[in-house]
């Protein structure tokens, strides 16, 4: 696909690395367009918060293909690693990832009462420890935002009044959660 598109996958990588410019990734580099890693290849939780907003706001005819359980590929059946679909029916994707360099990562979006979440896990040190980190994440997130006087300035969340669609500008503006004294799964 990245030959089809640029002729070569280092051609591709730096369109993946202007385009990761233009949607406001400053603290991300790709050397390659696999994943696979690369010493100098990084991204920051903001940013990968700032893509999946893109892929969700950018690409919504295509958003509904996160949250598929399994897919079916030459006639085999292939099912989901994100678990958080499986069991919670507001979460709506997005993806699952696990390098041996930083662990089992996780980029998880969730819709509630009108609200939206982003959470991201990153380097997990199992699959269903980062699950229920991220898990964790997002119920927190949405009892924050079911307190009446809840100011949303610490929240992760991410809506589309981040995103001004009549001038598609890409200027996405994810808030963290403070994390300081944040409860731990147990394992």
């Amino acid at each position: 696909l990245a030959e089809i598109i640029s002729q070569s996958e280092p051609n591709f990588v730096k369109l993946m690395n202007n385009t990761a410019k233009q949607l406001g990734m400053h603290n991300t580099n790709f050397e390659n367009a696999t994943g696979f890693y690369h010493k100098t290849q990084y991204a920051t939780a903001e940013d990968l918060a700032r893509l999946a907003l893109a892929i969700q706001y950018d690409f919504p005819q295509y958003f509904h293909l996160f949250k598929k359980n399994n897919i079916k590929y030459n006639n085999k059946i292939h099912k989901t690693h994100n678990k958080l679909l499986l069991n919670n029916n507001y979460v709506t994707g997005l993806k699952t990832g696990y390098i041996k360099a930083s662990g089992y990562n996780l980029i998880s979006t969730a819709a509630k009462n009108n609200n939206e979440l982003i959470a991201i896990v990153l380097g997990g040190k199992k699959a269903n420890m980062r699950d229920k980190i991220a898990h964790s994440l997002l119920n927190v997130g949405f009892s924050k935002l079911d307190e009446p006087n809840y100011k949303q300035k610490q929240l992760i969340t991410l809506t589309q009044n981040n995103i001004d669609h009549q001038k598609r500008r890409r200027k996405y503006k994810p808030r963290t959660l403070e994390l300081s004294n944040f409860p731990q799964p147990n394992k």
